[in-house]
């Protein structure tokens, strides 16, 4: 009987020393698949709470700095998007507020890549080159919009801008039963990716000439009738 007792005893002590200690183990190891859980779905502020010691204790503590440090990763993400988005927004609608600007002055625009290929025009130019306003004019050269003798005068410019930095220059368009006295100059355009394209201005002087024409020919009246009265 003191045999078959002490036979129990130490079974159920072994039983329960067996049971504390896979518990002192699977605990943590519990804890920790939660934890990797809740993570892996986003929850990146989930911690182990568990006590542990020796080389699970350290087990837990270093996925617990992994995850604080997944934490402050993704906040930083997080903080660069929404400045990175907020950038973009900027940058949208300043170039919303260029494109009105552009599109409402009376001097026309037209940005051109090296090729001389029309990338885009305002509606002043298009009214200049005798088109509809809403004409598509990208993608077309511009050598193709001008008779050939302004065509070549205007590539020179173009080509001495590219060289200058900016350059400008007079011609007489006609076009449309109608003759114009055009003022042109022309910028070099960095285009990004190592790509040279050029802006170019382009104003109507016709009656600016006509009122200098004008105001000469009165002087020269003037003077006559002056030496005549004399």
């Amino acid at each position: 009987l003191t045999l078959l007792l002490v036979t129990v005893f130490v079974f159920f002590s072994s039983v329960w020393l067996a049971v504390f200690l896979s518990k002192q183990i699977t605990r943590p190891v519990e804890a920790l698949a939660d934890a990797m859980d809740a993570i892996s779905a986003g929850k990146y502020e989930q911690r182990v709470t568990d006590v542990a010691t020796g080389e699970m204790g350290d087990l837990v503590l270093s996925f617990n700095h992994m995850a604080s440090d997944l934490e402050t990763s993704r906040q930083l993400a997080q903080t660069a998007q929404a400045q990175l988005t907020a950038a973009n927004l900027a940058v949208e609608e300043r170039r919303r507020e260029l494109e009105t600007i552009v599109d409402t002055i009376p001097s026309g625009v037209v940005t051109l890549d090296g090729a001389g290929v029309v990338l885009q025009a305002n509606r002043a130019f298009a009214a200049l080159m005798g088109l509809r306003l809403d004409a598509p004019l990208a993608g077309q050269s511009i050598a193709s919009l001008l008779p050939a003798d302004c065509a070549d005068e205007l590539a020179r410019v173009i080509r001495r801008a590219s060289r200058m930095g900016a350059a400008s220059t007079e011609l007489e368009y006609h076009a449309y039963g109608r003759t114009l006295h055009l003022a042109i100059t022309s910028a070099r355009l960095d285009l990004g990716r190592g790509q040279a394209g050029s802006v170019l201005v382009v104003e109507d002087t016709t009656d600016f000439l006509r009122a200098q024409r004008q105001l000469a020919w009165k002087e020269v009246a003037q003077q006559v009738a002056h030496e005549i009265k004399n």
